[in-house]
């Protein structure tokens, strides 16, 4: 049988020599008993195929359902029918849900069984989208025992209804981070602001974009404030959400800086929900571009002080000089320096001279500014005894930016090398009565 509809097939009696009394040969009456006929009506089963994605646009990862319905619109059932559905290339099979027959994840064959005029059978195919760029999967009815009027299985013609695709076209967001400090060489005490810039130059929406963030040792948080999301100062997660493409988010942090030495502030993408061409999120990879990291490295210096006198033993009326002398050790330069000498009681100020800076004898305070590494000033206070015992003079580093590796300023402890004395004491003379006595 070739094609559909009823075929008849007659057959007649066309010659004879001999007179038939009852019917004429070739003469085409069906009538007659010399002529007869048989009919073949060819079953039909118009099939169709439909297929569908729960997910166009799912991520790499993500988990999509395929559905594919076989519809038979008749008039006849339909028999020995076959779909074939093999996932392609970047689509991993998890599971397929058949409502009737079974399913081959290894050939991709839908063994389907009958469908009735009228019914339909479905098949449900879960994959894991495996990577990116656009897959297309495509169902097609590859067998079917009856004819179908419109359709011919398995001949691969995109245009007829028995055959259908859906497609999955995984998004893509290149995501970038930056990381800047306004501050590198902040001193210990001082607040630094770190900046965070995340930006997604697309070509597609990042979502559920979320960033670790966490303050090293020695950095003490003060606050937070992001463009968008919200900021965990006790985990470090910068909770960023959705970042459109060509557009990027932003996070300051403040923080003091608590002790020495170089504290390194990373940040970098740990989570986004698209695939990110050229990094993975979370992979602590220092060399791809959704990780940064900014330093803050305190300068320290040593200063030491020294204070001489040159007489240390001056007659009431008398006047000394101090000399105070302050060195700085380095590594970095001192700024703020300030040192401070007051006068005890007995000798009375006339005149100070330093060699930088300036010095008031109200207060005691020299002021000295910056000291270079391997500098050295000094300041010399000249005053006069006015009363007898003991007078001791001490100066100290009451004030320094940085930190000191070996001493704290103005905290009066003598052992220190940022504080020294110098002693005076007039010799005791004897009262006039105590001379004639002699």
């Amino acid at each position: 049988v070739a094609s559909a509809g009823a075929k008849t097939n007659s057959a007649q009696v066309t010659a004879a020599d001999q007179f038939d009394s009852d019917s004429t040969p070739n003469n085409g009456i069906a009538a007659e008993d010399d002529q007869d006929s048989a009919t073949v009506s060819p079953t039909a089963a118009d099939l169709s195929l439909t297929k569908t994605v729960n997910d166009a646009a799912a991520n790499v990862g993500d988990n999509v359902t395929f559905t594919i319905t076989v519809s038979n619109a008749g008039p006849d059932g339909a028999t020995g029918v076959v779909v074939t559905d093999a996932l392609p290339a970047g689509l991993t099979f998890v599971s397929s849900t058949p409502s009737q027959g079974t399913y081959n994840s290894g050939t991709g064959v839908w063994t389907v069984g009958s469908v009735a005029n009228g019914g339909t059978a479905t098949l449900q195919l879960v994959a894991t989208v495996a990577n990116t760029g656009a897959k297309t999967n495509t169902a097609e009815i590859t067998a079917s025992d009856q004819l179908d009027p419109d359709s011919t299985p398995n001949n691969a013609a995109g245009a007829e209804d028995d055959q259908a695709s859906a497609t999955v076209t995984p998004p893509i967001a290149d995501l970038s981070l930056t990381k800047t400090v306004d501050n590198a060489s902040a001193n210990v005490g001082q607040n630094v602001t770190f900046t965070v810039t995340v930006s997604n130059t697309g070509p597609d929406a990042a979502t559920n974009v979320s960033v670790a963030d966490a303050l090293p040792a020695g950095l003490t948080f003060v606050s937070a404030t992001p463009s968008q999301g919200t900021y965990n100062s006790g985990t470090g997660v910068w909770t960023v959400g959705t970042i459109n493409s060509a557009a990027n988010a932003t996070l300051t942090i403040t923080a003091t800086v608590a002790s020495t030495g170089t504290k390194t502030n990373t940040a970098q993408v740990q989570a986004v929900d698209q695939f990110d061409p050229d990094s993975t999120p979370g992979n602590s990879a220092a060399a791809e571009d959704d990780q940064a990291s900014a330093a803050v490295a305190p300068p320290t210096v040593d200063l030491s002080l020294t204070k001489t006198v040159d007489d240390a033993s001056p007659a009431i009326g008398q006047n000394v000089t101090f000399t105070t002398t302050l060195t700085n050790a380095g590594p970095a330069t001192a700024t703020g320096v300030v040192v401070t000498d007051v006068l005890p009681a007995g000798l009375t100020f006339v005149s100070a001279t330093p060699s930088q800076g300036t010095y008031d004898a109200a207060t005691g305070l020299w002021t000295v500014g910056s000291l270079a590494p391997g500098a050295t000033v000094t300041l010399q206070v000249t005053a006069t005894v006015v009363t007898g015992g003991p007078k001791t003079n001490t100066a100290q580093v009451s004030a320094v930016d940085q930190f000191d590796v070996d001493s704290t300023p103005n905290n009066n402890v003598p052992a220190e090398d940022d504080q020294d004395a110098a002693l005076v004491q007039p010799p005791r003379t004897l009262s006039k009565r105590a001379f004639l006595a002699r």
